[in-house]
């Protein structure tokens, strides 16, 4: 995939796990558990991103697409 795509993810990414408060009255305690861990995970993309460490944001954001699949909330 390419720069492009990842951080068009990842900016996908950030805005379901940023606007989970808004809906956190109709998820499961588990499932906003498990978002706001997401959400710590994805704080770093970003700045590996800057740093060239591509790689290893590309897999962070895998894991965390993964995630939120198994979770049915995307």
């Amino acid at each position: 995939m390419s720069l492009r795509r990842q951080l068009a993810v990842m900016l996908a990414l950030s805005i379901i796990v940023t606007t989970a408060p808004v809906v956190n009255a109709t998820l499961p305690p588990e499932v906003r558990k498990e978002l706001s861990e997401l959400q710590k995970e994805l704080r770093g993309v970003n700045s590996l991103v800057k740093k060239n460490e591509v790689d290893q944001a590309k897999e962070i954001i895998r894991k965390a697409d993964d995630r939120i699949k198994e979770l049915a909330i995307a």
